[in-house]
């Protein structure tokens, strides 16, 4: 399995995927838990760091013709809630693809789900959280 990162850095085993310049103190950092199901199965399970209005971007590409590509950008409502603007493209190893903008409004800690196809098509899990500053 390859992970890649759009324009991002890699750092150890997990993505850090916190911009250059996002080193202000009074910028929130958010942690991106995302799990990509593809017909139930485990596909990914990448782990990002993001600022506050910037966006994140990871690809799974398990070399066998399915890909996925998924980008978030998050941006604080207000209190706990944040609004994750989502960019998804997605090939199956069945030859289906699915592409979409997804918006979704969470709270810090909450579960969201999107289900591309029936049951059991590809499902994407983000669970966002404040991330402790490491700068």
């Amino acid at each position: 399995m390859r992970y890649s990162m759009l324009g991002l850095a890699a750092i150890s085993a997990a993505f850090l995927a916190v911009p250059a310049g996002a080193t202000d103190a009074a910028t929130p950092i958010y942690q991106l838990s995302v799990d990509i199901r593809d017909g139930g199965k485990l596909v990914a399970s990448p782990s990002l760091r993001v600022a506050s209005g910037e966006t994140a971007s990871v690809v799974a590409d398990p070399g066998d013709g399915r890909n996925y590509s998924i980008a978030v950008k998050v941006s604080p409502i207000g209190g706990d809630t944040v609004s994750l603007d989502s960019t998804i493209d997605i090939n199956t190893a069945s030859g289906k693809h699915f592409a979409g903008k997804p918006r979704l409004t969470a709270r810090l800690g909450e579960r969201v789900s999107l289900l591309y196809g029936d049951d059991a098509g590809v499902t994407v899990e983000m669970t966002l959280s404040e991330a402790k500053r490491i700068d």
